[in-house]
């Protein structure tokens, strides 16, 4: 493409009559015979169906700024990464700990057919107080409450049998009892549908008197697993076929060892 010299080109501004996102736009311009050609100084000249385009790269004119700051120190404990443990050594994180006990301590029972882990507690576990007066006093308003409507009480107890059947729960005799324990409360949850009731015991961990810590207290979180959530998902697209399963009652599947139990 020439300009003949002495040309003076008419232009003439408007305003344009349609916009069009990226998706449509090349359905519009392109044709049989589009073709295109460079041009000097980085212009590109277009032939399509909707005429003549003369298109040139955008210039970046963004500007991009570092800053640094220096931080002298006379004190040489300070700078040394050994003694700033919870930056350079992230074994000494609790979620780490946890990970880490996790680990060490799981294991295979193929007699009760299910895995088994110990509590990772955050300090001694003789520190947890004892709480029969809060489970009891629990229990009994959660019986009352079933007692009001025999049909959930049946179904609630049916529960409790079907758990002790597995051994998901274990009946512990009195005279078993040696030292203060701290007991996990109980009460049931109720699911309706148009086909059937359902309802579901929960063990609340959260449970504790005034000014007393609660078992949930007393353990580590653990790491947050969530956002590897998102490469799952991302990874699961990469398959023609997907089979996805559901384990029933998954949390109950996992056993305590004897001594987190006690």
């Amino acid at each position: 493409m020439q300009v003949t010299p002495g040309y003076e080109p008419s232009v003439t501004t408007c305003s344009p009559s349609l916009l069009t996102g990226n998706d449509y736009f090349w359905d519009l311009v392109l044709s049989h015979n589009f073709y295109y050609n460079g041009l000097p100084e980085g212009y590109r000249l277009l032939h399509t169906s909707i005429g003549d385009i003369i298109l040139k790269r955008a210039i970046d004119t963004r500007m991009n700024e570092c800053s640094l700051v220096s931080i002298d120190s006379d004190n040489d404990d300070a700078a040394n990464p050994a003694n700033h443990n919870d930056l350079y050594n992230p074994d000494q994180s609790d979620d780490e700990k946890c990970l880490r006990h996790f680990n060490d301590t799981i294991y295979y029972d193929s007699t009760e057919k299910r895995y088994v882990v110990t509590l990772p507690f955050k300090a001694d576990p003789s520190t947890i107080p004892e709480n029969h007066a809060l489970a009891f006093s629990r229990l009994c308003n959660q019986l009352r409450t079933l007692q009001e409507n025999p049909t959930y009480l049946g179904k609630y107890h049916a529960v409790i049998e079907d758990q002790l059947q597995r051994n998901i729960i274990e009946e512990v005799p009195l005279e078993e009892i040696h030292q203060p324990c701290h007991y996990l409360s109980h009460h049931g949850v109720l699911k309706k549908d148009d086909k059937d009731l359902k309802i579901r015991c929960v063990y609340d961990g959260s449970a504790k008197m005034k000014g007393q810590m609660s078992l949930n207290e007393a353990l580590h979180r653990g790491p947050v697993l969530l956002p590897d959530l998102v490469g799952i998902l991302l990874r699961t697209r990469l398959c023609k076929i997907l089979i996805s399963s559901d384990i029933e009652k998954a949390f109950l599947m996992v056993g305590l060892n004897h001594k987190s139990r006690e």
